[in-house]
């Protein structure tokens, strides 16, 4: 995730590492994204290439952490600071992944995992975030689009100062109204 280019929707957390790190390297602080930052990137990326880590971890996330309020707030800052059009973003088909995992997924986590579950945790984050997106969240995409952002109705202080959320409404300025609505 690259915070300079869209910047953080929550701020940044101080965080340890984790017990292991400790143990074997001594004891340490950062300064990291917030999980709310990064997994709305991961849901980003697994709806936007739709690549087998991203999914992975998209299926870790819906199995044990879900979809909090400030987690889906967070990724709605993210189509609407992505190139391509929101639409596509959330409405995009689903890729052909099978060669890419066994290519350059299979194996490489320590746990068995079939690309049916992957396929399936696509599925899911497709229902949770698309499919049941809060009514006010719907509306604020769509007066984002037409170039009159309600704010309130995404609930994110600060979001239409971020430089990625910045540089989208330029772009969606410079079109015309039917551009806009195909956007």
């Amino acid at each position: 995730m690259t915070p300079v280019l869209r910047g953080c929707v929550f701020a940044p957390e101080e965080r340890p590492v984790s017990e292991q790190v400790e143990e074997n390297f001594g004891f340490a602080e950062m300064r990291l994204v917030s999980f709310t930052d990064l997994y709305a990137g991961k849901i980003m990326a697994a709806l936007d290439r739709q690549h087998p880590r991203g999914l992975f971890d998209v299926r870790d996330l819906l199995t044990h952490e879900g979809i909090s309020d400030d987690l889906r707030k967070a990724f709605i800052v993210y189509p609407i600071s992505h190139d391509s059009p929101i639409a596509a973003v959330l409405g995009r088909g689903q890729h052909d992944i099978a060669e890419e995992f066994r290519r350059n997924f299979q194996g490489m986590i320590a746990e068995t995992l079939t690309l049916e579950e992957l396929l399936e945790a696509r599925r899911a984050l497709v229902d949770r975030i698309v499919g049941e997106m809060p009514t006010a969240h719907r509306e604020f995409l769509v007066s984002f689009k037409v170039g009159m952002p309600d704010w309130d109705k995404l609930g994110v202080p600060g979001a239409p100062e971020l430089p990625a959320v910045k540089w989208k409404q330029l772009n969606l300025d410079k079109l015309g109204p039917v551009d806009k609505v195909c956007d």
